[in-house]
Order: C-alpha cells, then structure tokens, then sequence
C-alpha cells in the first residue's frame, strides 16, 4: 500500500481525473478519497512570492546577552 498525494480534477459530469506516478500498475485499484468543500484557489503563475520584501541576515544573541527579569525591567519593575 502507498500514500499519494496528487491535485485531481471534477469535471460537470462527475467524473475524477488524476495523475499517479508512471510505477502505478494500470487496472482498478482500491482507493480512498478525500475531498476538501471548496475547490482550491489556483497559485498566480507569475509569482510564487507576490510581495517584495527586503531580505536580511540575522546573527545570534550576543554572548553576554541575558534575560534575566531584573536586565530587562530594571530596579523599577515594569
């Protein structure tokens, strides 16, 4: 037994088409079926991130970086 994942496609008259991998025997085969309730939203082909956002390189915590309560609010609490 195999798990596949695969998008299919319902036409009007009910009928499911999708694609399984070339090693797939042909013949019937006991399968199981799950359907979301809404059909999903295709992705944009232009882009697979739309925004254009600045990218930017983290380091660590400096070494003698503490958080401790009394380094982060003080004598006067909060």
């Amino acid at each position: 037994m195999r798990t596949i994942e695969t998008t299919a496609n319902v036409t009007q008259d009910g009928k499911l088409i999708a694609a399984v991998p070339t090693d797939i025997p042909a013949g019937n085969h006991p399968v199981i079926l799950m359907i979301e309730d809404l059909p999903s939203i295709p992705e944009s082909k232009s882009s697979k991130f739309p925004y254009n956002l600045k990218t930017i390189r983290l380091e660590g915590w400096p070494k003698d970086c503490t958080f401790r309560r009394e380094d982060i609010y003080g004598d006067e609490g909060r």
